[in-house]
């Protein structure tokens, strides 16, 4: 019987990587608990986020580059925000169930 994975129906794209990236990015993945290829998808995806902050911005006004530098900062440290808070989660659901 085959089975229909929502996985299969997602864009596939063969990439060749520069000698070492593969490491690097395997390295990151387990420092993140996430699979390498989730973790390419989230640098990728905060990739394409700051361009859309910096889009528009002048490279020779200083100021705006600050402001939108800014932005990524606090969208960053939002989403470090919401990871510690998960974090949280599962350790008080780990100290309730008696884990270690």
């Amino acid at each position: 019987m085959a089975y229909d994975f929502p996985s299969d129906k997602l864009d596939k794209f063969m990439l060749r990587l520069p000698e070492g990236m593969r490491a690097q990015i395997k390295a990151a993945a387990e420092q993140n608990d996430r699979s390498m290829n989730s973790e390419i998808v989230a640098r990728l995806k905060l990739s394409f986020e700051t361009d859309e902050v910096f889009e528009g911005v002048s490279r020779d006004d200083p100021l705006s580059m600050m402001r939108a530098g800014t932005k990524v900062m606090e969208a960053t440290l939002k989403s470090f925000e919401k990871g510690v808070r998960l974090l949280e989660i599962e350790r008080e659901k780990d100290e309730e169930g008696g884990g270690s």
